[in-house]
């Protein structure tokens, strides 16, 4: 297999380090290209965007010029860059564009679950971030430093009103392979997995791994030598061998 780019969308709160953990067991085969939402990291001088049309516009902005028909990707995402990354490759498709090989996608339930949106961005400080403490991933020692939640939680805030706000539109199924994983902790079940089965005419499979929400930071060398299997039999099947 030719060696093959995979664009990383971020978790709520995440940036482009939030998958350093992939990419340090990433093989020679795969290129990891994890992108930055305005407001944070490298782009932290631009406007934090709070709703998701917006982030998914400005996803595909970076990317769609770096699409070629003979240069064959993947996306991957967890949590809120699932979401973002499934609706970007709907863009991408309905561009007309070269579309992605294979999607993996972890810590998401499919697009047209229906779940409690809550209004978690609206919460005060002190009980937002005990609900931020609730879902994992961020370490204690930045949830109890105040000069560096003032920093993450408009961020933070600005992801999850993005993600309640936004409403499911259904839309022609994908044709393209997608690969769902998530937690055996979590709070997603086996038949909200299997709602993403809806998304594609390609195969859909679910897999679940030990731990909760953020399971993926204890099994990232797992997640990289699930993808690039999956990818060499996607390929194989493409003629991309």
């Amino acid at each position: 297999m030719e060696k093959l780019t995979i664009y990383c969308f971020p978790f709520a709160g995440g940036n482009k380090y939030s998958y350093r953990g992939f990419i340090a067991h990433a093989p020679a085969s795969l290129d990891f290209v994890p992108l930055e939402w305005p407001g944070r990291g490298a782009r932290f001088k631009e406007p934090i965007l709070n709703d998701l049309n917006a982030i998914v516009e400005d996803a595909f902005n970076n990317i769609k010029n770096q699409l070629d028909w003979n240069q064959p990707y993947a996306f991957y995402g967890h949590s809120m860059g699932a979401t973002v990354g499934f609706l970007v490759a709907q863009k991408i498709v309905q561009s007309s564009l070269p579309k992605p090989l294979h999607l993996f996608f972890t810590g998401r339930s499919a697009p047209s679950v229906k779940r409690s949106k809550g209004h978690f961005h609206l919460l005060p400080k002190a009980q937002f971030i005990q609900k931020v403490r609730e879902l994992g991933g961020m370490p204690e020692e930045i949830l109890e430093n105040s000069d560096l939640m003032d920093f993450v939680e408009p961020i933070l805030r600005a992801d999850f009103e993005a993600l309640e706000k936004h409403d499911y539109q259904p839309a022609e199924p994908l044709d393209i392979p997608i690969d769902i994983v998530i937690g055996t902790k979590e709070d997603i079940s086996i038949e909200q997995a299997f709602a993403w089965k809806k998304e594609s005419t390609a195969s859909v499979q679910i897999k679940q791994l030990d731990g909760d929400h953020f399971f993926i930071f204890n099994h990232s060398l797992h997640m990289m030598q699930f993808m690039t299997e999956k990818l060499k039999v996607t390929a194989y099947k493409a003629n991309l061998k």
